[in-house]
């Protein structure tokens, strides 16, 4: 072998090494709606059964709110709710994990089946452990 191919390939091993930035992480509030039709969510056409939030800084969750329930509420009372959420994670958070600035809108927003809602859906039948 070459001295040339020998020096190319010892170049590309040293470099095959995986690396991180060091920067202050984000801190991004993301909006989770739970529905029944997560994977194909129509806004105005599929019921949201409840919406919550998380505050991620860089890839760690740090806190998160007990979903708020949202049946009987039209969409424009479920809209409204946004707001309401993103100004309590200003308030609670925004000053340690934000550098004082307020959270102006969602990094994101995910979708997630009711099954994995914290928040009991009343109106479905309940199970019994007792027979009759």
């Amino acid at each position: 072998m070459s001295r040339r191919v020998q020096y190319r390939s010892s170049r590309l091993t040293q470099t095959e090494e995986d690396f991180a930035l060091s920067i202050m992480p984000t801190a991004s509030v993301i909006l989770v709606i739970y529905s029944e039709q997560p994977h194909h969510f129509r806004s105005g056409e599929t019921p949201v059964h409840a919406v919550g939030a998380e505050l991620w800084v860089g890839r760690k969750l740090k806190e998160q709110m007990i979903p708020e329930f949202c049946y009987g509420k039209r969409g424009d009372e479920v809209a409204s709710l946004l707001p309401l959420i993103l100004e309590e994670f200003s308030k609670r958070f925004a000053e340690f994990y934000n550098q004082g600035k307020r959270f102006q809108r969602f990094a994101a927003k995910v979708h997630r089946h009711i099954q994995d809602c914290p928040v009991s859906n009343p109106f479905q039948p309940m199970c019994s452990s007792s027979a009759r």
